[in-house]
């Protein structure tokens, strides 16, 4: 009979046990950062940084995270730039991320190409990759091409870096000029 008791209160030990040590992972707690950011040591020299982060929980266990990056341009005066500009066009993109990185596109275009001797190359990728311009100083042909661009398709990074290398083979430097890629995915 005192072996009954034994098997039944293990019966009802061991579940209460279990019961705890499970509890005990799940009662572990996290507290939720909405917002870091994080600079260069002085903010206003050229070529510094400013990075802003946000998060938020979309649904268990799934967390969205934004990166805001404001720059202070390191052109310097008197020096021409040409950028190739590689521009992420895939499905990740879609929505507000695209419409962003399009308006950035067209204001830093709006930007450099206000000044004479500066040039934009534009290079696209999703699941393959293009390049829509070579080095161009016209404007209004690098705005309307970014005008005309659609998210699709897959992301391909080795194809953008491929096309960058097909641009630089082709590069003739010019003096007194900078040349800078930007990669926005």
């Amino acid at each position: 009979m005192n072996n009954k008791k034994y098997l039944y209160a293990l019966f009802i030990i061991i579940p209460i046990i279990i019961f705890f040590i499970g509890k005990s992972f799940s009662l572990t707690y996290t507290q939720e950062i909405r917002n870091v950011e994080t600079e260069s040591n002085e903010y206003n020299d050229p070529g510094s940084w400013h990075i802003d982060k946000s998060a938020k929980w979309t649904s268990f266990g799934k967390a969205q995270i934004e990166f805001d990056v404001e720059t202070v341009s390191k052109f310097v005066e008197g020096r021409n730039i040409d950028i190739i500009l590689v521009l992420d066009i895939s499905e990740s993109m879609a929505g507000k991320k695209f419409e962003r990185a399009i308006s950035d596109a067209k204001d830093l275009t709006n930007a450099i190409l206000s000044q004479s001797g500066n040039r934009i190359a534009l290079i696209t990728f999703d699941s393959t990759s293009e390049i829509i311009s070579e080095f161009s100083s016209d404007k209004n042909t690098i705005l309307t091409y970014l005008d005309l661009l659609e998210t699709n398709g897959a992301t391909n990074y080795n194809a953008a870096l491929l096309n960058v290398d097909e641009v630089l083979d082709g590069y003739t430097e010019r003096a007194n000029t900078d040349l800078v890629t930007l990669f926005l995915t």
